[in-house]
């Protein structure tokens, strides 16, 4: 498979029914977009405490982040619900910022591919995998077109094993310019897209 998509959320949602009678969570729809839009932009925030500047605002290995839909202010998130075309995959969706009782829900590991203790995530140079940390599913996208519903899109999923093709691999794609978002401790504001495998 050769793709090229960049995360990308937008303010519809998931149908409640699917063809085969199973019902979504009806939230917000993630998935894979292969042009540049303003929907594709994400914020990490980190979980750790961080210095107001300097060097330390910076992401690691394995450290556990969020991710902030920028447009629509919703933290990126997977729960227990089966993805729109994969009935062993979990729905990815997002969460606003205000319910706080489902926080863990929005906390993913990254993991840097051949990654080592200490190492600096950077955008274009490192691949990296999203683990939830609730749930221990990895964000993929698996090549599967969504319906009209979801403008064609690429279905967004996660599932707990490693796919041998790599679906799972992610790259921060470019940090975006010039943009600010209210109050919270920002360390990057990129885009992230899947890794193109032949």
């Amino acid at each position: 498979m050769n793709t090229k998509n960049l995360l990308h959320s937008h303010p519809q949602h998931y149908p409640r029914d699917y063809p085969d009678k199973r019902i979504s969570s009806q939230g917000q729809q993630v998935t894979g977009y292969p042009h540049e839009d303003e929907n594709n932009n994400w914020v990490i925030i980190p979980t750790k405490a961080l210095p107001e500047t300097g060097r330390g605002r910076i992401v690691r290995h394995n450290d556990v982040i969020q991710l902030l839909h920028a447009r629509t202010d919703t933290f990126l998130m997977t729960h227990d619900v089966a993805s729109p075309g994969f009935t062993t995959h979990q729905e990815f969706t997002t969460l606003p910022r205000d319910q706080i009782q489902r926080h863990n829900e929005t906390l993913f590991q990254l993991h840097l591919v051949n990654g080592y203790e200490g190492q600096v995530l950077t955008t274009k140079a490192n691949h990296f995998k999203l683990q939830h940390a609730a749930t221990t599913v990895y964000m993929m996208l698996p090549g599967h077109e969504l319906p009209d519903w979801a403008f064609n899109q690429q279905e967004v999923n996660g599932h707990r094993q490693p796919d041998p093709e790599g679906s799972e691999v992610w790259v921060g794609d470019e940090i975006i310019a010039g943009e600010r978002m209210p109050s919270p401790p920002l360390t990057i504001f990129l885009a992230l897209t899947d890794v193109c495998r032949p």
